[in-house]
């Protein structure tokens, strides 16, 4: 999986408690969406594993159980495949 070519991303954590925006080129599009998302991103684009992102994530939102993390990082990388963020 990786973060498609005609894809930028910039993570502002001023606006709104924290905002990416995904900008794709080639549709002339922007999604915004939250910092979850940002962790995903970047670490994708960081050829980080699945489990290495899982831990990250876990070191960042420590309230959450494993199996918790698991699932929003799945329900994360689907929206992201939706609006062809990832490939």
């Amino acid at each position: 999986m990786v973060v498609s070519k005609n894809i930028y991303y910039r993570f502002e954590s001023e606006i709104n408690n924290g905002t990416l925006y995904i900008f794709d080129i080639i549709k002339q599009k922007i999604i915004k969406s939250n910092y979850f998302s940002y962790l995903i991103i970047s670490n994708i684009d960081k050829n980080k594993s699945y489990s290495e992102i899982i831990a990250i994530i876990s070191e960042v939102f420590k309230d959450y159980s494993k199996n918790e993390i698991e699932g929003l990082l799945n329900q994360g990388i689907e929206y992201l495949k939706k609006y062809e963020v990832l490939e």
